[in-house]
């Protein structure tokens, strides 16, 4: 390799170091932002299922027959099953969101060279 051919090699691998080193670095933001935001959501999740669990708690006072009890522990469970599952699914988008911006971050380091 003659020398003009050796800097050009060397000018491209700086380049392409910098450009991996700055998707790192932005995926590493991301990532961390993100489970930032996952924790506070989980907190919150589990601040609203504390509270639907005391609320429970409170009505318990009232029940008087096997009737109202069931009827009190059936609305229980698909108030709380709702809940788990609206949590569940925007926990899942969270996830997706972070996932596909870090894969789209490197989909575009990596285009960047073809």
């Amino acid at each position: 390799m003659t020398q003009g051919q050796l800097t050009s090699t060397r000018t491209v691998e700086k380049a392409t170091t910098r450009e991996a080193i700055h998707a790192v670095q932005y995926s590493h933001v991301m990532v961390s932002k993100a489970a930032v935001d996952f924790s506070l959501e989980l907190i919150d999740a589990a601040q609203e299922n504390l509270n639907a669990a005391f609320d429970f708690a409170r009505q318990m006072p009232k029940v008087n027959s096997p009737s109202i009890l069931f009827e009190l522990s059936a609305g229980q469970v698909c108030k709380q099953l709702d809940n788990l599952t609206r949590q569940t699914q925007h926990l899942t988008e969270l996830v997706q969101e972070v996932v596909t911006g870090t894969a789209q971050c490197w989909l575009t380091a990596i285009g960047s060279k073809k």
